[in-house]
Order: C-alpha cells, then sequence, then structure tokens
C-alpha cells in the first residue's frame, strides 16, 4: 500500500510529482468531477491534495505549482466521505454508515443533526448548515463511491438494493447544486 495524504507526504518529504496545476484548473474550471480508475492509480492521493486545497493549508503546497499561482486561498466547509469506511454489509448497515459519517462531520463543524431523518434528508441538511453557517459554498469530495456495490456484487439482489441507496443519497448533489463549491468523486 502507498501513502494515500497528500499531508504526510508533505511533511514527511517524500517526493512529489506535482500535479497542483491540472487541480488549479479542475477547481478554476469547473465544479462536477467523476474520476474513475484502476486501483492504485492515485485516486485518494488526488482527494486528499484536493481537500488539503480546500482546507486552506497552502503551507503544504511549498515550491509546488500552485503556490506561484493566482489561487485565491481561503478554507472551506468539506464532506468529505470515504465509502471504504463505511459498513456496507447490507441495506440497513449502508444506511447507518452513511449516517454515522455525516454526525461526525456535523459534529466536527459545530452543526445541528438529527440522527431521526432519512440519511438523504441529513445529506441534504448537513449541505444547507454547512452552507449557512459558514456564508459559503461547501465542497463534496466521496472516495471510492461504488464500494457499497463492488463489495456486494456477488450478491447481485443486494448489489441493486444497496445501488438504489446510493442513488437516492447522490442524487442531493443535483438538488443542492446551489450550495456546492465543487464536487470529487472517485471509484473503480
Amino acid at each position: 500500500i502507498g501513502t494515500q495524504s497528500f499531508e504526510v507526504l508533505r511533511k514527511d518529504n517524500c517526493i512529489y510529482v506535482d500535479k497542483t496545476e491540472y487541480f488549479y484548473k479542475l477547481i478554476t474550471e469547473g465544479r462536477v468531477y467523476f474520476l474513475s480508475r484502476p486501483r492504485r492509480f492515485g485516486k485518494s492521493l488526488t482527494l486528499t491534495t484536493l481537500e488539503a486545497i480546500f482546507r486552506n493549508k497552502k503551507e503544504l503546497f511549498k515550491d509546488l505549482w500552485i503556490e506561484k499561482s493566482d489561487y485565491k486561498w481561503q478554507e472551506y466547509p468539506i464532506i468529505k466521505i470515504d465509502m471504504g469506511e463505511v459498513t456496507r454489509d447490507n441495506e440497513n448497515n449502508l444506511r447507518i454508515g452513511l449516517k454515522k459519517t455525516l454526525e461526525e462531520i456535523a459534529k466536527k463543524y459545530e452543526v445541528e443533526f438529527n440522527p431521526k431523518e432519512l440519511v438523504e434528508i441529513s445529506f441534504k441538511n448537513l449541505i444547507i448548515r454547512l452552507t449557512t453557517k459558514f456564508n459559503q459554498k461547501v465542497v463534496v469530495l466521496i472516495d471510492e463511491y461504488d464500494k457499497p456495490i463492488l463489495d456486494n456484487i456477488e450478491n447481485l439482489d443486494l448489489a441493486i438494493k444497496i445501488r438504489e441507496i446510493l442513488k437516492s443519497f447522490y442524487t442531493i448533489l443535483k438538488s443542492q447544486d446551489e450550495n456546492i463549491k465543487f464536487i470529487l468523486l472517485t471509484g473503480v
């Protein structure tokens, strides 16, 4: 396994091939992206690099292309979900795992979270509450968006049910377009 964290790479003085010019273009020329690549192709590292940019960790980008650019550094509220960390062995556990992840994000940003809401409503309300609290749009980063389906692909009935849950969950991104600055989903 490699190092997936941009911050760890930079702080540990590892070799990093500078891709920040491409990330700058992603951020400044568009808003919604889907990155599908085989395993071990740097998807998670890409996500953590973008997360560091949107968290305004400019010190990590010393001597990289983006540091010298005209990028307007500022911190954004970030909803980062790693589907590899969400329990996904059945429909109920997937909903519980997603809700737990959203609740942790809400707690971190000190915004209200209602555990009795449907997971889709919790997602929508988290986006709205973060936008309202910080008076700016939210960044959404989702790693391994398809992992719950792929992990259950041998059980086609379960995989289809999980796909429907995820479809409802991801549809919130479309309905919250006016509250979202940037979206990146990665998957195999």
